[in-house]
């Protein structure tokens, strides 16, 4: 017997991209983490909305593109390398 797959309906809005490549992961963390600038959107160009929180060892970003809507979260644990 097989399984079908069935998807999440697709709801007024929502964006039709599967999200961010590992490379463009890496670039939104790797810009976060440094804080050289404000970190751009790689997919589009726009500006990514960065929302910190911070715990004893940890520390978590959230990230969110206006324009296309994508978002990534950035963790980063004490003794982690940039």
């Amino acid at each position: 017997m097989l399984t079908a797959e069935r998807r999440a309906p697709r709801l007024p809005g929502s964006r039709h991209s599967p999200g961010f490549s590992l490379g463009e992961a890496a670039q939104i963390r790797r810009d976060v983490l440094t804080m050289s600038s404000h970190p751009e959107c790689p997919r589009c160009g726009g500006e990514l909305d960065v929302v910190g929180a911070k715990g004893a060892d940890d520390i978590i970003w959230i990230t969110t593109c206006a324009d296309c809507r994508l978002s990534l979260v950035v963790h980063r644990r004490a003794g982690d390398l940039v």
